[in-house]
C-alpha cells in the first residue's frame, strides 16, 4: 500500500489507521487480517469510483496468481465488519460484472487533526500459542487469549459432512424452480468430486425445496455438520444469488456472499461458489481435484438451462415427468450435441420409463443403451453413466460380470452416488451375496437417508430379503414421507400378502389403481391378491383383460406370469416367463427372490430358466 501524508481516515463511526493497518469502531479495534484492511484502504482511497475486480486483484496480490474468490471473501469479511454494529449502512457497493465502489463519506484527517488524536488502546490482546507448548503433544491446535479467557479456535476442517440445499427461488415464478435445484445439483457434484467431504446427494435434499425451510433444521435432519444455503432470483436474463455456509452445531456463518450475473455467466458463478466453499471448509485439493471442480460439461447456457429443466422433471419420479425430462434433454443435445451429462440424463429417463413399464421394452432399453454409450464416449469419467450402464447389463442384458465391473467403476469414480450402491446391492442380493448386499444398501442409506426414492427401494430390498415385517414398516415410513408414492404403496401391499392380510393388500392395490388406472403390473398384482383371497372370477377377469391388451400393446410377460401363478396355473405361468426371457424383460432379482413364484421353483422348466439366465 502507498504511504499517505496523513495516516487516518474517518467514515461514520469508523476510523482506519493506514500506517498500522488497523480499523476501529468508536475507539474499539476490529480484528481483521492485513490483506482485508488493504482491500478496504484501496476502496477508501478511491471512494466513489468503481474499482474493477482485475485491478483490485492486481494491486492486492501483485506477482501472485489468485482467484477472484479471494477478493470476494475479503469483501464479504469487510461488509460483515462494517455492518455488524448499530450502524447498518452498506458502505461497499457491488457493480455487477465489474467490481466494487466505496459509497461512504470519507474524511481524510489533516496533520493538525491527526496530531490531536489519541490512538485508542485495544481492549483485547490476541496472543497465539501452539497447543504443543501447553499440553505437550504434537499438533497444530491453537488457542487464543481474549480478555483473560482461554477459548479454543475450532478449525473448519473438522467438518466432513455437508448438505447443499436447493437454492430457494425468490422470483415468484414456479417455472424458475429448476434453477434453484440445478444450482444445488451442480454444487453437489463439484464438491463431491473432491472426495474429501461427504456431500448428501441431490435426492436427499429435494424435500427441502421450499422458501420457508430453516437450513439448520434441515442440516440436523440430514445429519450433517454444515449446510450450504442459498437464494436465487431470476430477473430477465440476470440471476441474483445469495449464499451462506453454516455450521449446523451453532449456526455460525463460515462464509457467505452475494452475486449478480447474466445467466450466461452461471458457470463462473458456480465455480466461484464451490471454490470458496471448499476454501471455507479448508479442503486441501490436489491439482486434479481442483480441475474436476472447475469442469464444465457444456459452455452453452441455453443447453445448460434445458438440462436443468430435464433434471428437474426427472427428479419428480413419475411417468409423465420422465417424458418431459426426455424432451428437455433432447433440447439440450440439439443445442450442444457433445453434452455428455444430457446423454446420461436421457439414458436415466428411458431406463426409468422401462422400470415403470411405460413404453415397449424394445423401445426404451435400446434408447437408454445408445444414450449412455454416447455419454461415455464423450466422457468416460461420468460415474452416473457407468452406474446406468451397469443397471442395463444387469437387468436387461444379463451380462453379470460386466454389470459388476460397471458398478465398481462407478463407485470408484464417485463413492457418494447413492444410486450405484442401491443397484449394486440388488445385484449382490440376486447372487446370494447377502453380507455384501447389506453393506451396499447401508452405504446408500448413509448417503441418502431422507429421499423418498431410496426409502422405497429399501422397503423393496427388505421384501426380497424376505424380511416382511421390516419391509412393511419401511413401506409405511416411506408413505409417511410421501403418501402418494405408488411404488412404496405397492411394496406395502406385497408385504400384506406375505403376512396373510389379503384384504389389506387388495385395498392398497386398488388405491394405486385409482391413481394409475392403466398400470398393467399393478393390475396383475391385484389379480394375484384376489386369487389368494379366493376371488377367482375377478382374478380371471383381470387376467383376460391383460392377455387381450398384450396382443395390441406391450405388457411385461412377468406380470401375467405372476397372475397365472396366483391362480395355480403353473404351465401358463412358465410359458409367460419364457416370453419374458425371449424379450429380455425378466428382472433377475424378481425371478430369483419373488415369494409369489415359490410354487414354481421345483419345476424343471423354472430351474432351467434360472440356469439359462446364469443365476444359478
Amino acid at each position: 500500500m502507498s504511504q499517505q501524508a496523513t495516516n487516518l481516515y474517518e467514515f461514520g463511526p469508523f476510523r482506519i489507521d493506514t500506517r498500522n493497518r488497523l480499523l476501529f469502531r468508536n475507539d474499539e479495534p476490529i480484528p481483521l487480517k492485513p490483506k482485508v484492511v488493504d482491500t478496504l484502504l484501496l476502496l477508501i482511497e478511491n471512494s466513489g469510483q468503481v474499482l474493477e475486480k482485475d485491478e483490485l486483484i492486481q494491486k492486492l496480490w501483485p506477482d501472485t496468481f489468485v482467484e477472484e474468490a479471494n477478493l470476494t471473501q475479503n469483501i464479504y469479511v469487510l461488509r460483515k465488519a462494517l455492518n455488524s454494529g448499530d450502524h447498518s449502512e452498506n458502505y461497499i457497493e457491488t457493480i455487477p460484472r465489474r467490481g466494487y465502489r466505496f459509497t461512504g463519506h470519507v474524511k481524510k484527517l489533516t496533520s493538525e487533526e491527526t496530531a490531536g488524536v489519541t490512538r485508542p488502546r485495544s481492549s483485547r490482546q490476541w496472543i497465539w500459542i501452539p497447543a504443543l507448548l501447553l499440553i505437550g503433544i504434537s499438533g497444530a491446535i491453537v488457542f487464543r487469549f481474549a480478555t483473560g479467557r482461554l477459548k479454543p479456535a475450532i478449525p473448519n476442517n473438522s467438518i466432513r459432512t455437508l448438505a447443499v440445499l436447493p437454492f430457494r427461488s425468490l422470483s415468484g415464478n414456479s417455472g424458475d424452480d429448476y434453477i434453484g435445484q440445478g444450482m444445488a445439483d451442480a454444487l453437489i457434484t463439484k464438491l463431491s468430486n473432491t472426495q474429501q467431504i461427504s456431500v448428501r446427494p441431490t435426492s436427499a435434499v429435494l424435500r427441502y425445496d421450499t422458501v420457508n425451510i430453516d437450513p439448520l433444521t434441515a442440516g440436523r435432519a440430514l445429519n450433517v455438520e454444515a449446510v450450504l444455503d442459498g437464494k436465487v432470483q431470476r430477473v430477465g436474463d440476470r440471476v441474483r444469488v445469495t449464499v451462506q455456509l453454516l455450521r449446523v452445531s451453532d449456526g455460525t456463518t463460515l462464509w457467505g456472499d452475494q452475486y449478480d450475473e447474466d445467466f450466461t455467466g452461471i458457470f463462473a458463478l458456480q465455480d466461484s461458489i464451490s471454490a470458496q466453499a471448499a476454501r471455507s471448509l479448508t479442503l486441501q485439493l490436489t491439482g486434479s481435484q481442483t480441475a474436476s471442480m472447475r469442469k464444465h460439461y457444456t459452455q452453452n447456457a441455453k443447453a445448460y438451462e434445458s438440462y436443468l429443466q430435464g433434471r428437474y422433471f426427472w427428479n419428480k419420479r413419475n411417468v409423465a415427468d420422465f417424458r418431459k425430462a426426455i424432451e428437455h434433454f433432447q433440447q439440450a443435445l440439439a443445442v450442444d450435441p457433445n453434452y455428455a451429462l444430457a446423454y446420461a440424463g436421457l439414458a436415466d429417463s428411458y431406463i426409468r420409463l422401462n422400470a415403470y413399464d411405460a413404453p415397449m421394452n424394445e423401445e426404451s432399453v435400446p434408447k437408454a443403451k445408445a444414450a449412455v454409450m454416447k455419454a461415455l464416449q464423450i466422457d468416460d469419467s461420468l460415474a452416473e453413466a457407468h452406474a446406468t450402464l451397469g443397471l442395463i447389463k444387469f437387468r436387461h442384458e444379463w451380462d453379470f460380470p460386466a454389470a459388476e465391473s460397471e458398478f465398481k467403476q462407478a463407485i470408484q469414480l464417485d463413492p457418494n452416488y447413492s444410486e450405484t450402491h442401491q443397484w449394486y446391492a440388488f445385484y449382490l442380493l440376486a447372487f446370494g451375496r447377502t453380507n455384501e448386499a447389506d453393506a451396499e444398501i447401508k452405504r446408500a442409506r448413509d448417503l441418502d437417508p431422507l429421499s423418498v426414492s431410496f426409502n422405497s427401494n429399501l422397503a423393496l430390498y427388505l421384501f426380497f430379503r424376505h424380511q416382511f415385517d421390516q419391509s412393511l414398516e419401511q413401506s409405511r415410513k416411506t408413505l409417511d414421507m410421501e403418501p402418494d408414492f405408488s411404488v412404496a404403496r405397492v411394496t406395502l401391499a406385497l408385504n400384506y400378502q406375505q403376512k396373510g392380510s389379503t384384504k389389506e393388500a387388495i385395498a392398497e392395490f386398488r388405491r394405486v389403481q385409482a391413481s394409475m388406472p392403466n398400470d398393467a403390473a399393478n393390475k396383475a398384482w391385484l389379480g394375484h391378491a384376489l386369487a389368494q383371497d379366493g376371488q377367482i372370477s375377478e382374478a380371471r377377469r383381470i387376467l383376460s383383460e391383460l392377455e387381450e391388451r398384450a396382443q395390441n400393446s406391450y405388457v411385461a410377460p412377468y406380470s401375467i406370469a405372476v397372475l397365472h401363478a396366483g391362480l395355480g396355473d403353473r404351465a401358463h405361468a412358465l410359458d409367460w416367463l419364457e416370453r419374458g426371457f425371449q424379450d429380455r424383460s425378466l428382472r433377475p432379482v424378481w425371478l430369483k427372490l419373488d415369494p409369489r413364484l415359490d410354487g414354481l421353483r421345483q419345476e424343471n422348466r423354472f430351474i432351467q430358466l434360472i440356469q439359462r439366465l446364469g443365476l444359478n
